[in-house]
């Protein structure tokens, strides 16, 4: 009897958490029609909330505008300068709809181009950081003079990537001995912002000037480009005569050739009467004296006798 009771508690037990089982089973059922637009509806009205929040901060709230720049590393523009240029930029907007100086919208390099339209004095950003919400900080490098450039009667600051961005005075500029003068023989009419994309040019010319120093000794009177593609250079010599190389061939190698000729080919007797040398011919050096028909004597030495020479010095 005891044995029965217990098997029936159990399988009494067992009914009952099977019905619980059922039941809790069957309140799972899929909503219905009106639920599903309800919780449709919530999720809409979220959306759109977050689209008019993220329209307000992008297109009407100036708390993501930018209008203090923290400017380090220029000797020539200051933070209140650069600050007011983005506060005009917010004036323009971005497809219409958001400030140009909102931060979401400057990167680096956006914000270089920005800075370099503004100042001929700047060369370009050595570093950018975003100051949430509203700020930025940049070290911008001031655009320095490598050499002064003469076209016709203006005379120009140019700096390494062979951009124009300065007038100097004529005075100045026939009397300094900081800079080299390049004279441009085409006289064309040039104005300050011009780049002459005479990058390699240039750099080719203050190397020639440092070599001439070095192996030639005494300082050139004048240099020019003789070419609009930029790439024959002349310089003048103190004692007159002049040389012509070729900017693209190796400037180092062309001023020992030089080296060479004026010490071992023309004698000191000669150099009054020396007209010019023409480095302009790979592994040739032709030069010229002024009282002989450039034509009949020109005479040549391999340049790569020249630098032999040069090395047994």
């Amino acid at each position: 009897m005891g044995i029965s009771r217990s098997r029936s508690r159990g399988y009494n037990d067992r009914s009952k958490k099977t019905k619980n089982v059922s039941h809790s089973l069957g309140s799972l059922r899929p909503l219905g029609p009106g639920n599903f637009k309800a919780r449709l509806r919530i999720v809409v009205i979220f959306l759109i909330f977050i689209v008019l929040v993220a329209g307000y901060f992008l297109a009407w709230s100036n708390y993501f505008l930018v209008t203090k720049v923290l400017v380090g590393g220029s000797s020539q523009i200051d933070s209140e300068a650069v600050s007011s240029w983005f506060e005009v930029l917010g004036k323009k907007r971005k497809l219409g709809i958001i400030p140009e100086n909102h931060i979401a919208l400057l990167n680096r390099d956006g914000v270089e181009e920005i800075l370099k339209s503004k100042s001929l004095y700047i060369a370009g950003l050595n570093d950018f950081a975003r100051i949430w919400p509203n700020g930025l900080r940049v070290e911008i490098e001031d655009r320095s003079p490598v050499a002064i450039w003469n076209s016709g009667e203006r005379y120009f600051y140019i700096d390494r990537t062979s951009t124009l961005y300065d007038l100097v005075s004529a005075d100045y500029a026939q009397a300094t001995d900081t800079y080299l003068v390049i004279k441009d023989y085409d006289a064309r009419a040039l104005a300050t912002g011009t780049d002459l994309g005479y990058q390699d040019t240039v750099n080719f010319v203050l190397e020639i000037g440092a070599f001439w120093e070095r192996y030639i000794g005494s300082r050139p009177v004048e240099l020019g480009i003789t070419s609009e593609l930029g790439r024959e250079v002349y310089f003048t010599s103190d004692e007159g005569w002049q040389v012509y190389f070729d900017a693209g061939e190796n400037a180092e190698h062309q001023i020992k050739s030089l080296d060479v000729i004026l010490t071992k080919v023309v004698t000191n007797a000669n150099r009054p009467r020396l007209a010019y040398v023409d480095l302009r011919v790979p592994g040739r050096a032709y030069y010229c004296y002024v009282d002989e028909p450039c034509h009949q004597q020109n005479d040549e030495i391999p340049t790569e006798e020249a630098t032999d020479l040069t090395q047994q010095q």
